[in-house]
């Protein structure tokens, strides 16, 4: 059998863009390897007189993350790779649809291989190596580097007759992130982290933990609590 035999008969993996996102790259190699990773927050406070100190307390989940090299590799082709590279990193941008709603959020994405669908996702970075090139400088090999991380499950709608707040979307607080600036991106203005932090229960708004999984209102329930 030759080797374009074997390569077509080999099922491709792939990086899906969700609807309403438009486009899938498709592997030319089959990934050796991925990564899959998952962490919890605990603390633990110094106890007085406790040799081992105190018991660590569970403050909630991190997201699962998923890493994975793409090696992409023109030399038989007549086109280049950069079709497929500035597709993925198109990913890192918020979508048109949810830029129009006021509310600019990366696109869904998800890893998938023949019957193995990965976890739904967004970019959260994606490094290229460029390796070779034409004369003319177009990209014949180049290597990517990406870092996937999973999109929480949406908390279901509480009941209206109990008076609480209807679940639309949730959060996933990031390094670097606090209550102002999500407040910031989901309403246009940081005020709102208040609202935000009552709504989700946040004794201390300066100590929100990276992973802390947040209720976001939509703008009428939100400005209703401000």
């Amino acid at each position: 059998m030759s080797m374009s035999s074997i390569m077509d008969s080999l099922v491709p993996a792939y990086i899906e863009i969700l609807p309403p996102g438009i486009g899938t790259v498709k592997f030319q190699f089959n990934p050796l390897e991925y990564s899959v990773g998952k962490s919890a927050n605990w603390v633990s406070s110094p106890q007085k007189g406790e040799e081992n100190g105190g018991a660590p307390e569970f403050q909630g989940s991190m997201a699962r993350h998923f890493d994975v090299t793409i090696f992409f590799d023109a030399t038989l082709l007549k086109n280049d790779v950069q079709v497929n590279i500035d597709l993925l990193f198109s990913t890192c941008d918020p979508s048109q649809e949810s830029i129009a709603q006021g509310n600019p959020e990366p696109p869904h994405v998800l890893f998938g291989w023949g019957t193995n669908r990965g976890f739904e996702s967004f970019m959260r970075t994606i490094e290229v190596t460029y390796k070779l090139f034409r004369a003319t400088g177009e990209v014949l090999r180049a290597e990517a580097n990406i870092s996937m991380e999973e999109i929480p499950t949406s908390l279901p709608p509480t009941n209206p007759s109990s008076g609480g707040l209807a679940a639309r979307r949730t959060h996933t607080l990031l390094a670097g992130e606090n209550l102002a600036l999500v407040a910031h991106k989901a309403y246009g203005a940081p005020v709102f982290w208040r609202a935000l932090a009552a709504v989700n229960g946040i004794d201390d708004p300066m100590r929100v933990p990276v992973g802390t999984v947040l209720l976001v209102p939509d703008r009428g329930e939100i400005k209703g609590l401000s």
